[in-house]
């Protein structure tokens, strides 16, 4: 076995030096990491094809080290964070008041190299990181505690500011200069304010924080700047938006473009039972009050090809067929899929929770563009927003365990309610 890491490690170090004048990591800082690699111990577990994943897994990671970062992507930045973490680790030691305060490799100790692969990785533009914005608490860490050679304040400060702006962590005392304790005083004092307008526009969806910290100033003065910031696919900030339109403090909208962001966030986001909600509240406001059901329905020949079969492969059998219906825009686009009952939605198991979303998944919710037009939902004789009733869904596994999916028509009294949209919250007085 040693024998076998120690040529592992020297195929690792014959890579050629890179052939441009710039590469963002030295040759020499690459051999060194190589050289640590096989040494490292420990390793994680990973869902899916790759498992258990061992430092030698990691190895070819190191050859797109004299590449430029933008040219990872999102696993390969990972896997560098984690190797990243083990050289550093030894020197600061773990922190469990860190929001990543713990290493998944333990490594010889190699600080120097582990804070010049997070440099690497988090880059100096705020859509320029990859793999984990915890790099940046660890690089104010390092250089908070001299790990990588002589203490730096001012730079520990930065780092430790530009985690918040992204994850919305950390505590006061270290991004705090000493002078006071807010935010956006702190970015401005360190040079950081383009910075953090940068990031608050990116479309990365990495703004969040950065978002939620300048709606938090406008606030007090400017609630409609406020929910400007806070309008954006991202938790964080979508949280705290529900939050002050239910306590009237920012004005609630609604309009087509307002139905359209909210039916995204339901679709994409984690928090989609709260946004399902907002998004039915604005059509309701819409339509003047009501979201009206279309007679007419789609046949399973019309939607057939359109199926997402690979969505749902591993779905549990259900007794019974789901309902399921589809929110409709005025000129025949689904916006939303959910499935439906006869009852407001509940807490139920996570089966059951699975099952619901899936009859949504195989419906091609992910790719709800490519939909056929669906019949169209009137008020007063004139296209409205409105539910059209699809073909419940059947998930049934024969003996033989294999996926059949089959789809029945149901009386339309059983799709009344949303299964998955959270009731909406009492209203508070002004």
């Amino acid at each position: 076995m040693k024998m076998l890491r120690k040529l592992i490690a020297a195929g690792i170090l014959a890579l050629p030096a890179p052939s441009f004048a710039s590469p963002p990591m030295s040759h020499e800082t690459i051999q060194i990491i190589a050289a640590a690699l096989p040494e490292c111990t420990g390793g994680w577990i990973e869902p899916g094809k790759r498992g258990r994943v061992y430092p030698m897994d990691l190895a070819p990671r190191l050859s797109l080290l004299s590449g430029p970062s933008s040219a990872l992507d999102q696993r390969a930045g990972e896997d560098l964070y984690q190797i990243a973490k083990g050289l550093l680790a030894p020197a600061t030691g773990v922190h469990d008041r860190m929001m990543d305060g713990d290493a998944s490799l333990t490594c010889p100790a190699h600080a120097k190299e582990g804070v010049a692969l997070m440099e690497y990785l988090v880059d100096e533009k705020p859509d320029a990181w990859r793999g984990y914005t915890n790099a940046f608490e660890w690089l104010g860490l390092a250089y908070e505690t001299g790990a990588a050679g002589a203490k730096n304040a001012p730079k520990a400060q930065r780092y430790y500011l530009r985690f918040r702006m992204h994850a919305g962590g950390g505590s006061e005392a270290r991004w705090s200069d000493g002078v006071d304790n807010n935010f956006l005083g702190n970015v401005e004092r360190a040079g950081l304010r383009p910075y953090l307008d940068a990031l608050a526009q990116s479309d990365r969806g990495s703004g969040g924080a950065a978002r939620l910290a300048l709606a938090e100033a406008a606030l007090p003065t400017d609630p409609l700047t406020a929910r400007k910031w806070l309008r954006y696919l991202d938790d964080r900030p979508l949280d705290r938006l529900l939050e002050l339109e239910q306590q009237k403090r920012v004005p609630s909208v609604a309009n087509g473009e307002e139905i359209a962001f909210w039916a995204e966030a339901s679709r994409t986001l984690f928090g989609y039972r709260k946004y399902a909600a907002r998004l039915l509240k604005a059509v309701q406001d819409v339509n003047g009050g009501v979201i009206p059901t279309s007679p007419r329905r789609p046949s399973i020949d019309l939607l057939r090809p359109h199926l997402d079969m690979a969505a749902v492969a591993d779905t549990d059998a259900t007794r019974d067929p789901v309902p399921a219906r589809a929110l409709v825009t005025p000129e025949g686009r689904a916006i939303y899929i959910e499935a439906c009952s006869t009852r407001p939605a509940q807490s139920a198991p996570l089966d059951v929770f699975n099952v619901q979303l899936n009859v949504a998944r195989v419906y091609s919710v992910r790719n709800i563009a490519n939909l056929p037009k669906l019949p169209i939902a009137t008020i007063g004789g004139r296209p409205a927003y409105g539910w059209v009733i699809l073909p419940a869904v059947h998930f049934t596994r024969p003996d033989n365990g294999k996926l059949d999916i089959r789809f029945v028509d149901l009386p339309t009294e059983r799709c009344a309610y949303s299964s998955i949209a959270d009731a909406p919250p009492p209203p508070v007085a002004p």
